[in-house]
């Protein structure tokens, strides 16, 4: 063989080294993507089941209907599979928002007079106290025992404003952001991040996140006309619904993803603790169903065309060694 003919032989195998490569490499990306696993867990008897919050040891609090339409709280313990309910009294309706490490959890109680925000830990339940005298209510809680909520604030008419309270000080501040005609604050993680939303004064919806810390605003932009941001980890993470779907947020691409449980009309998400792990609700033809969304990746199986293209590449060097024969 002549030595232009060996350059030829050389680069013709140099292009097909490539191209197995560049295939390889393709292959190698499809064959595994992100995947959640979707978990249905219902209270024993109930109508409907609804997960709002999930804290580090895998304990989630809600709220379940029963056969009369009456709300009661519930927290489940997820690592055990044992349910435990609780009622602020027997005349009102309980709903239960969060739960922190230390197993405290923030909720309301509803009778005849409105909603009325409270605080369950070890030691029994307890009211927690309504700013300024305004409706209430507190939907976040973090290890440090600081709660986010929001309440109505009336200046000429009524508006929302945010607020956080500090347990441990049994001190309150109004959060409000200057653009906003109405905001809201949902949930507070254990760097003092507070995740919601906020209305603008021409009506339009975005998504705002508050540092406790610094006091600084910084807004959450996305594609939805209104998306509800409903918790947030120490991680950045984001968790919440728009339309009919839940939604996620993640930092490291900055993007907002759909999370929808196969086969739903609804799917709501509330609640993310620190492993990335998602409680919510979804909803079908049989009811409401508490929701728990557990992150990871799931092996894909390869088209066969691709695998047929990727024996082909791998045998034709073979194949025409043959023939040369």
């Amino acid at each position: 063989m002549g030595k232009k003919a060996r350059i030829e032989h050389f680069s013709r195998m140099l292009s097909f080294v490539f191209s197995v490569i560049l295939v390889l490499v393709f292959i190698c990306n499809i064959g595994s993507v992100s995947a959640y696993t979707y978990i249905t867990v219902d209270y024993p008897s109930a109508i409907n089941t609804f997960f709002q919050g999930i804290n580090d040891s895998g304990q989630i609090v809600g709220y379940y209907d029963d056969t009369d339409s009456t709300s009661h709280g519930l927290l489940y313990d997820w690592p055990k599979g044992e349910f435990l309910r609780i009622d602020y009294s027997e005349t009102s309706q309980t709903i239960l928002y969060d739960i922190n490490d230390l197993g405290q959890v923030v909720g309301i109680h509803r009778d005849g007079s409105g909603d009325s925000p409270f605080l369950f830990e070890k030691n029994g339940l307890q009211g927690l106290p309504l700013y300024q005298g305004h409706t209430t209510v507190y939907e976040g809680i973090n290890d440090s025992g600081y709660i986010a909520g929001y309440h109505s604030y009336y200046y000429y008419s009524t508006h929302i404003h945010g607020v956080v309270c500090d347990l441990n000080k049994n001190s309150c501040q109004d959060i409000h952001y200057t653009e906003a005609r109405h905001t809201y604050f949902h949930g507070i993680n254990d760097l003092g991040q507070m995740i919601g939303e906020y209305q603008d004064w021409n009506g339009n919806w975005h998504g705002l996140l508050y540092n406790t810390g610094n006091q600084q605003f910084q807004p959450v932009e996305h594609d939805w006309f209104r998306a509800t941001l409903c918790d947030i980890n120490t991680s950045g993470q984001i968790v919440g619904w728009s339309g009919d779907n839940g939604i996620l947020y993640d930092p490291r691409t900055g993007e907002f993803q759909t999370l929808k449980y196969p086969g739903a009309d609804l799917t709501r998400l509330y609640g993310i603790n620190d492993m990335g792990q998602i409680v919510g609700w979804y909803s079908n033809e049989s009811g409401s169903h508490g929701l728990i969304v557990l992150p990871g990746t799931a092996e894909v199986p390869l088209p066969p065309s691709l695998l047929l293209l990727a024996s082909a590449l791998i045998s034709f060097p073979i194949l025409k060694k043959r023939r040369a024969q």
